[in-house]
């Protein structure tokens, strides 16, 4: 039972760290080509945020529902890497340490 409990979670942690190299590449080339249009970097966060209302404005009204969630998740996801670009998946450890560290 407890190799299913850790692949499971290791399984959601791989797909959580594969989601966030995912928004770190569109992160990264949306400020490169901010910054080689001429934005200043102060203002690529606050032109971030107008562009993400807008979109989830957008996604809301024409695809509402589940998939209008995924993509307000998804740019979320975006401003919180932005903001703390050091963001990552934590690491686990086997429950078969936590039983002998107790």
């Amino acid at each position: 039972m407890n190799n299913a409990i850790e692949a499971f979670v290791t399984g959601v942690l791989a797909l959580c760290g594969l989601v966030m190299l995912g928004v770190g590449t569109v992160d990264d080339t949306l400020g490169m080509a901010m910054t080689s249009v001429g934005i200043d970097p102060n203002w690529q966060l606050s032109i971030l945020l107008v562009l993400t209302a807008a979109l989830v404005v957008f996604v809301m009204r024409v695809l509402g529902g589940l998939l209008g969630w995924v993509v307000l998740l998804l740019l979320v996801l975006l401003l919180l890497h932005r903001i703390v670009p050091g963001m990552v998946t934590p690491t686990i450890m086997p429950l078969a340490s936590l039983k002998t560290a107790f």
